[in-house]
């Protein structure tokens, strides 16, 4: 079922501001040609989650800011979900590594975070990537298409 990716973010936003104020404040920009497509909400949200929680870990010192927002996918016609902050950046030579799962630089994570995002957007057939440079801040694209993927069997066949 198709459902607007603007109306999950904008509820998770509110929570997620209220959370992590004062020290990080959460900017939400939401395009209204953004497409509904077919997401499951609860999983959408613990996607945001995720990717919030890190961005706030990583100015836990510095405080600042993280920035949502959606837009019509430059792929296929679906919708994009674009989390960024003010961070200290991901270095590249870590690019490859972070969606591993159990792959973590913090001392108290888990490494599970963002292996649990990418897999939430290949269940809907979308696509996670990250776009970061050392001491400028990350920020995580998710493009999840206008169409639902073919519903797998038991044995992972269409």
């Amino acid at each position: 079922m198709r459902q607007s990716l603007n109306y999950v973010v904008e509820r998770a936003a509110g929570m997620l501001a209220e959370q992590f104020a004062p020290e990080v404040e959460i900017g939400l920009t939401l395009d209204p040609a953004t497409p509904a497509v077919p997401i499951d909400a609860a999983r959408t949200r613990q996607m945001l989650i995720n990717l919030v929680r890190n961005a706030a870990e990583s100015m836990a010192e510095t405080g600042g800011q993280v920035r949502i927002r959606t837009r019509p996918s430059e792929k296929d016609g679906g919708a994009a979900l674009v989390v960024e902050d003010d961070g200290p950046g991901i270095p590249s030579d870590l690019h490859w590594r972070v969606f591993e799962p159990f792959f973590t630089t913090k001392k108290g994570g888990t490494g599970l975070g963002l292996a649990v995002c990418r897999q939430i957007a290949a269940e809907r057939g979308g696509d996670m990537r990250l776009e970061s440079s050392e001491g400028e801040g990350a920020r995580f694209i998710i493009e999840f298409p206008r169409e639902a993927p073919p519903q797998l069997d038991e044995a992972g066949l269409a």
